[in-house]
């Protein structure tokens, strides 16, 4: 009853948002009609269609106020909508400039991203690791983003700044970790040319087999765009295997809660074998104290608050929606326990298999 009263508060608080911007920036006779019209726009596609591209489009649209730059922006229009000389233009300009420059250092997600989300992270993997349930069946790897096309020849493939994501899968399968290997990653996001956008996973299949995974051990979900769709894709793959729901989860430390959880919900045992950490092991205890470059606006800074803020609307959005329940995780530890057998044998596709 709890998370349901939360999550209803939380709706009522995401719409009254959207309305008071709405009235904000469309002209008064135009606010209901427009507002209305968006609210409905986005509730549709929320739960008629959540894995949709356009409903992750219209989310992120939504959801620009409410990231550091976006609302830097609608604060400095704001600010300019008046007159910049008078004592309430100065101190609205002066709020701008604070909370740009807090926004740019990097020391402060630093801290927050070692203490809160990169511990949960390294918490839940060591509980994993504490507690092995047998032989896994697949390293299920979230690979969007992971990889980008070279500025010189876009036919050669290389790592992005979450790349670590495939050494580390590759690693974990030469260990023994499990028999095989399951990217899920859909068009590129950052594609610019004409014609379909390139599927990435393919390109994160090279990169595997060149590192020592062999064609015949990776399976290919080509429709993951996001953490729940890839999680749902992953199961359709499995089932139609034949395959026990039993997986090495790699994905980002920032986002291995919710990656998780969203496995979870679709019926999997899940050991969580984050990567990417943004920080250094979290010690416990210790306050970190900032170098200098961390007291410095840059734009790393800028760009790890985004990511962090992202991440944080991101969980928002899954707990809204019911995809996100802390006491959950507590039941996957148990069905963990119950799942200790050996790894199925099946036939295993090559790279052109796909969902």
């Amino acid at each position: 009853m709890f998370l349901l009263l939360t999550r209803i508060l939380l709706w009522l608080a995401v719409i009254g948002g959207i309305g008071y911007l709405v009235a904000q920036i469309v002209p008064k006779p135009y606010v209901n009609y427009v507002g209305y019209s968006l609210a409905a726009l986005l509730l549709v596609l929320t739960f008629f269609e959540p894995t949709s591209g356009a409903t992750i489009a219209a989310w992120q649209v939504f959801s620009i106020p409410f990231k550091p730059f976006g609302l830097l922006t609608i604060l400095l229009l704001n600010a300019l909508r008046g007159n910049l000389g008078s004592p309430e233009g100065r101190k609205q300009l002066t709020t701008v400039i604070s909370l740009m420059l807090i926004c740019s250092l990097s020391y402060f997600p630093r801290v927050f991203c070692q203490a809160i989300v990169e511990r949960d992270a390294y918490e839940l993997q060591r509980a994993a690791i504490n507690d092995p349930p047998g032989v896994p069946e697949a390293i299920v790897l979230l690979g969007w983003q992971t990889t980008e096309p070279n500025q010189l020849d876009g036919r050669i493939d290389q790592l992005s700044k979450n790349g670590d994501l495939v050494v580390h899968t590759a690693n974990l399968f030469l260990q023994g970790q499990a028999p095989r290997v399951i990217i899920s990653a859909g068009p590129r996001f950052d594609y610019v040319g004409s014609g379909k956008p390139p599927i990435e996973a393919y390109a994160i299949s090279r990169l595997l087999q060149r590192l020592g995974v062999p064609e015949s051990a990776i399976i290919i979900d080509n429709q993951g765009m996001d953490v729940r769709s890839s999680a749902r894709n992953v199961a359709k793959l499995m089932d139609s295997f034949g395959l026990p729901k039993d997986i090495v989860l790699v994905s980002t430390a920032i986002s291995a809660y919710r990656a998780m959880q969203a496995f979870y919900e679709f019926d999997m045992v899940v050991t969580p074998r984050p990567g990417a950490y943004r920080t250094n092991q979290p010690v416990q205890g210790v306050f970190p104290f900032p170098n200098s470059r961390e007291l410095l606006p840059t734009i790393e800074g800028m760009e790890f608050t985004t990511e962090l803020t992202d991440e944080f609307l991101s969980s928002i959005y899954y707990f809204l929606r019911g995809w996100l329940s802390p006491a959950d995780l507590s039941m996957n530890q148990l069905r963990r326990a119950e799942h200790r057998v050996a790894p199925a044998i099946a036939t295993v596709p090559t790279t052109a298999d796909a969902v």
